[in-house]
């Protein structure tokens, strides 16, 4: 499950977040953003705007105040897509790749403009400018429709060359990421180098889950996969081409992630699952009844 997050990864910071030009003033995406201290200060008022969210229906709007680096937690929870956020993982499709803890999120509209502005105004501070079309830039965060189309596009590329059965398990791949993907308002992706902060949601207390390796691979398994609920609190940080053929653009780092509920978890992105493909057997028995008995004609041919 590991690679997938860093997968996603890649292809989120190859990707925008709309289908259209950026129009309108940035006043009209309604940020809910705020500044906080850097990481490694626990979980203890990280949160509190999602709690506030809970409690007041988040009717006032919090200001962004710009600078360097631009920290946010979201006000509603999201989907975990895919989740190396307890252990590290590197793509192998990627030579020399730095393992990573990361994690896809599939997040509601309200969090998704936020974020847009974010990184707008992180472009603009920068860079100077913003040129008003997402697909210049490496993005963190891009629609669920546009991640969809641009994860098919991806997979046409890459199925170049490739035998007619390898290109097809490409493409089908691809087509189940887009229709996980096309429910959400948008799709952000976000890693660390660093241990991320956990924690959890009971009984309307944020609770954290210790720094220790048991109790992280633990929350990995019971709390923190691919369909739970949870709210991640990132720190947005806009970064300059190092060369010609690339790209500006806005990466997120991952600092701390609260679980909030469970959910129907999800299955490797892949071909069709084993109920879908063998469902017809279902109730069929596991023993062959004519295994023992003999045979009415040794010579009788295999078909």
């Amino acid at each position: 499950m590991g690679e997938y997050a860093d997968m996603a990864v890649d292809e989120a910071l190859n990707g925008y977040w709309g289908d259209d030009d950026y129009e309108g003033d940035d006043a009209d995406w309604a940020p809910y953003g705020f500044r906080r201290r850097r990481r490694k200060t626990g979980n203890a008022g990280v949160f509190t705007d999602f709690q506030n969210y809970q409690e007041h229906n988040h009717e006032e709007t919090k200001e962004v105040t710009m600078a360097e680096t631009h920290r946010y937690t979201l006000v509603k929870p999201a989907r975990l897509l895919y989740s190396s956020i307890t252990a590290k993982s590197a793509p192998r499709a990627v030579q020399n790749a730095v393992p990573k803890f990361s994690g896809t999120f599939g997040i509601e509209k309200e969090d998704f403009d936020a974020i847009v502005l974010i990184m707008v105004n992180a472009l603009k501070a920068e860079l100077g400018s913003f040129s008003g079309n997402p697909g210049d830039y490496y993005l963190a965060c891009m629609s669920g429709v546009t991640a969809g189309k641009r994860a098919i596009a991806k997979a046409e590329l890459d199925a170049q060359g490739k035998t007619a059965d390898e290109a097809f398990k490409i493409k089908e791949k691809a087509e189940k990421r887009a229709e996980l993907y096309a429910p959400f308002a948008g799709i952000l992706t976000a890693s660390s180098q660093f241990d991320v902060e956990l924690a959890q949601l009971i009984a309307g207390k944020i609770v954290d889950i210790p720094a220790e390796e048991h109790a992280r691979a633990q929350a990995g398994k019971d709390l923190f996969y691919p369909g739970a609920y949870v709210v991640p609190a990132l720190a947005f940080k806009p970064f300059r081409r190092k060369t010609l053929d690339a790209k500006d653009g806005v990466t997120a780092y991952l600092q701390n992630c609260l679980f909030v509920r469970k959910g129907e978890k999800i299955g490797s992105i892949g071909g069709a699952n084993n109920n879908d493909v063998f469902g017809g057997y279902a109730g069929y028995s596991a023993e062959d009844p004519l295994a023992n008995a003999p045979s009415v004609n040794d010579d009788e041919p295999a078909f």
